[in-house]
Formats: C-alpha cells, structure tokens, sequence
C-alpha cells in the first residue's frame, strides 16, 4: 500500500486533487451513462465509466479510484463488488487507499486535527462521503497515529 500512498502525494503534488483536470492531464476521458444495478464504475483503456446520476462526492472517489488502475495497474479493471471498499482484491485495495490519500492528503487533513468536527463535517469539507472519511481515517491512524491523534475522537 505505500506505493498508492507515495503515488497519491506525488500526483496531489503536481496536479492538486481536482480529478478531472488529473484525468485530463492523463488524457483520460470520463463519461457518464446509464448503468443497472451495482456497477457504479467502470476502467477501460483510456476512458473512466460512471454511471450517470453520482452524487459529486462518490464521483470523484470513483474517478480518483480510477486514476489509481490506470497509473498502477496495466490493462483495463472491470470490478464489480457488493461492498464500495473491497478488501479482498489487492489492486481495489490499493485503488481506495490511493484515492484517500488524493483527495484527503495529509496535508489538509492536519488542518483539521484540532477542530472539533463530526464525520459529516469532515465529508463537507473534503467533498468526499462520510464512509470515504471513516475510510480514510482508519488510513490516518495506520499510517501516521500520532500525528492526527485528536481525529480519533471524531464524532
């Protein structure tokens, strides 16, 4: 996992974490179509799948998830999984854990160590949902437990 984590901070460095100008800068097309069931994403070749009608924050978690096959994983990646954060396939696991890291780098999420914020607050600010941030923040206390040690009281 610490090559989605060091890939994460290099891309977020150079890009930022707006994921369709990263997907652009990667000439990666993104569209959105009608989708039935659970398939909520799609990678192929050079084009980013979604199914049409995401909210804005499970879009770009899926876009940045995305990103992540596409500069880690060769070939194209077609996963469909009851659960959103598969824990049993590597690549989708590495996927999430780089797409975390993207859209809440280290950095920003400091900024709010020693606010009193809920899960909901912290999704708002990151515009990310609330399972991403719980996601996320069992990535922080993995990775860096004291630094971010006032989140674990996160509401």
């Amino acid at each position: 996992m610490n090559t989605a984590v060091r890939k994460a901070k290099e891309i977020y460095k150079q890009y930022g974490n707006n994921v369709e100008k990263i997907a652009s800068s990667l000439d990666l097309d993104i569209i959105d179509v009608p989708m039935e069931g659970e398939a909520k994403e799609f990678f192929w070749g050079d084009v980013i799948t979604l199914k049409e009608g995401l909210d804005e924050p499970l879009r770009r978690e899926l876009i940045a998830h995305a990103i992540c096959h596409y500069l880690l994983h060769s070939g194209s990646h077609y996963a469909l999984q009851s659960r959103r954060y598969s824990y049993g396939n590597y690549h989708e696991k590495q996927a999430n854990v780089f797409a975390a890291f993207l859209l809440m780098p280290d950095k920003e999420l400091e900024e709010f160590s020693d606010k009193d914020l809920s899960i909901y607050d912290l999704a708002g600010k990151f515009n990310v949902t609330p399972q991403f941030v719980k996601f996320r923040l069992g990535l922080a206390k993995h990775y860096n437990p004291k630094k971010f040690k006032s989140l674990w009281g996160v509401k």
